[in-house]
């Protein structure tokens, strides 16, 4: 019996570690990357730091959810505060 869950764990471990292995290559090369808002900062902050956005997407839901889109990034906002921001990549 103690064969059996030695076999049955080893042949679980190997898998996880193929899994692991195939999810690393899939992911693909290294990507530039760019300085991006973080979170809580202001939409001034972001307008300061980062100049005028491209284009806006008005506020949506409650509370309100807009959206900046950038040249490298979208950055969207829960009223007033960064709530994430997203790099943009070409393909």
């Amino acid at each position: 019996m103690r064969i059996i869950i030695l076999l049955a764990t080893i042949f679980l471990i190997a898998d996880l570690i193929a899994d692991t292995a195939i999810a690393q290559q899939m992911q693909g090369p290294e990507l530039p990357a760019y300085e991006i808002p973080l979170r809580g900062m202001s939409k001034e902050d972001v307008s300061e730091k980062y100049g005028q956005p491209i284009s806006t997407s008005k506020s949506t839901g409650e509370p309100g959810v807009s959206i900046w889109h950038y040249n490298q990034f979208s950055v969207y906002f829960e009223t007033n505060r960064v709530l994430h921001s997203v790099q943009i990549i070409a393909l």
